[in-house]
C-alpha cells in the first residue's frame, strides 16, 4: 500500500515528522494471523572451520562490561572481586590488554564500574562508575579527566566528543550529555520530558538515534525517534531528523554517512510486532509502506547495516534462538535462520558489520550446553564461520565485542575467563 499521509488518530504504520526522512517500508514480523511465512526457519547447520582462538586467560576477577578499539590493538575491561578464589582480586578495577592478550596496565576504581567505552585509537579510554563518575584515561592508564556522570559513556572519536547515555533515572530530564573528549568540559546536552528508551552510535561513530517514550504527550506523539549527526563540519551533533511510530519501541539502530537510515523494532499490538525502515532525510514527506504477517515471535534486538540497505532482527523466545534479515523496497524477509531451536537463559545478542552477522548461541541439550560464535553472510544468511567458546560448567556468555576491520572478537564470561578469536 501507498499513503501520502497518516492522521495520528487513524492507526496505521507512522506518522513522519516533517522534516525527516523520505521512504518508510515497515514489516510486520509477529501477529496472530497465519502467513506464508509461519513455518519456522530451517536451522543452518555450519560446516565451515571454526575461527582460531588468538589467547584466553583466566583473569582475577569477573569481567562486567569491555570495549575493543577499532584497530583492535587494544581492549579495555572492568572487573569485580572474585571472593571465591584465593587468589582471586579483592577490589574493583579497569584494565587494559593489547592485541596478544598481554597485560598494559590495571587500576584500581573506587567504585564499581558500570560500563566502559574506547576510541577507535585507543588513545582514550572512558569508564562510567557506579559513585556517577565518569573517568578518561590515557594510553598509559594516566587520568585524563573526572567528571560527574550518571551514564553510559559512548566514544565519538570523529567528533572527539563522549556521549553519556542517561540509561537510567539518575537525571530523568536529560536523554544525553555531549562532553569534550579530550577535556570532560560539557558541551551539549537533550533535553525530554518522558524516558529514553534506547541510543546507539551509528557504526562509523558520526551519528546517533533515540528511541524516547512520552506518555503525556498527544496521541501519535507518544513513541519518538530521533536522530542526531555531525553539523558544522563535524564539529557539533545537530539534530537530523525525527519520526513517530504508534507503539512502544523495543530497539533502534542508525547506518552511518551524512544522510543516515534508521531501523526501528516496535509492538504495535499485545502480540503484534513491526521492523520499520526510515529511509533518508528528505525535504518532503513521501512514505510506503508494506507488511507481512508471521508468527515466528517477538525480537529483542535490531541492528542496521552501516549503508542502511538491511535491518537485522535477533530474538531469543519460546521459539528459540534465530535471526532474521530485512532490505528491499517495500522492506522483505531476505532470510532466517533458527540458530538454536531453544531458549537460552541469557541473550547474546548479536553485532552487524558490512559483511557479516555475528551473534552469540547457547546450544541448550537434556544434559549439557555448549557456547558458541557464529558468522552468516550479511545478504544471504549463508554461514561464515563457528567456534565454540571456553567456558567453565555452568557459566554463560556474557559479554563481547567486535573489531569487524581487523577480524577480532573478545568475549568475557562469567567465570572471569576473557578470549580473543580471529577468522
Amino acid at each position: 500500500m501507498i499513503f501520502g499521509s497518516f492522521p495520528a488518530e487513524s492507526g496505521t504504520l507512522l506518522e513522519m515528522a516533517p522534516r525527516f526522512l523520505g521512504c518508510i517500508a515497515t514489516v510486520l514480523v509477529l501477529s496472530s494471523s497465519a502467513s506464508a511465512l509461519d513455518a519456522p526457519a530451517r536451522p543452518i547447520e555450519l560446516e565451515t572451520p571454526a575461527i582460531k582462538k588468538v589467547w584466553s586467560q583466566r583473569l582475577p576477577g569477573f569481567v562486567t562490561d569491555l570495549a575493543v578499539s577499532a584497530d583492535a590493538e587494544s581492549v579495555f575491561f572492568a572487573t569485580i572481586p572474585d571472593f571465591d578464589r584465593n587468589d582471586g582480586q579483592r577490589d574493583f578495577r579497569v584494565s587494559r590488554v593489547n592485541r596478544s592478550g598481554k597485560v598494559l596496565w590495571s587500576k584500581k576504581t573506587e567504585a564499581q564500574v558500570k560500563a566502559v567505552s574506547i576510541s577507535d585509537d585507543g588513545k582514550v579510554a572512558v569508564f562510567a562508575d557506579y559513585n556517577d563518575e565518569l573517568t578518561a584515561l590515557g594510553p598509559s592508564g594516566k587520568q585524563l579527566w573526572k567528571v560527574h556522570g550518571p551514564c553510559r559513556p559512548l566514544v565519538m572519536g570523529p567528533l572527539k566528543k563522549v556521549v553519556c547515555y542517561h540509561d537510567d533515572d539518575a537525571e530523568p530530564k536529560t536523554a544525553y550529555e555531549l562532553l569534550e573528549l579530550g577535556t570532560g568540559k560539557r558541551a551539549g546536552s537533550f533535553p525530554i520530558s518522558g524516558d529514553i528508551l534506547a541510543l546507539k552510535l551509528s557504526s562509523d561513530a558520526r551519528g546517533l538515534v533515540m528511541a524516547l517514550h512520552d506518555a503525556n504527550a498527544a496521541k501519535g506523539k507518544q513513541n519518538r525517534i530521533v536522530v542526531m549527526g555531525g553539523v558544522m563540519g563535524g564539529a557539533q551533533l545537530g539534530q537530523l531528523g525525527e519520526a513517530y511510530v504508534g507503539g512502544v519501541i523495543v530497539d533502534v539502530a542508525v547506518s552511518s554517512g551524512a544522510s543516515p537510515n534508521v531501523a526501528v523494532l516496535w509492538n504495535s499490538g499485545e502480540r503484534e510486532q513491526k521492523v520499520t525502515l526510515l529511509r533518508g532525510a528528505a525535504p518532503k514527506m513521501e512514505m510506503t509502506a508494506s507488511e507481512v504477517s508471521t508468527t515466528l515471535g517477538r525480537g529483542e534486538q535490531i541492528e542496521i547495516s552501516s549503508n542502511g540497505e538491511q535491518a537485522f532482527v535477533y530474538g531469543n523466545s519460546v521459539e528459540g534462538q534465530w535471526l532474521r534479515a530485512f532490505s528491499g523496497t517495500p522492506l522483505r524477509l531476505e532470510w532466517s535462520t533458527q540458530m538454536s531451536p531453544k531458549q537460552a537463559e541469557y541473550s547474546s545478542g548479536i553485532t552487524v558489520t558490512d559483511k557479516a552477522v555475528v551473534a552469540g548461541v547457547e546450544s541448550i541439550g537434556e544434559l549439557s550446553r555448549t557456547s558458541s560464535y557464529r558468522a552468516f553472510q550479511s545478504t544471504t544468511g549463508t554461514p561464515l564461520w563457528q567456534t565454540a567458546v571456553t567456558r567453565e560448567p555452568g557459566s554463560y556468555l556474557y559479554t563481547q565485542a567486535w573489531a569487524p576491520r581487523r577480524g577480532l572478537l573478545v568475549v568475557g564470561t562469567d567465570d572471569a575467563w576473557l578470549s580473543a578469536y580471529a577468522p
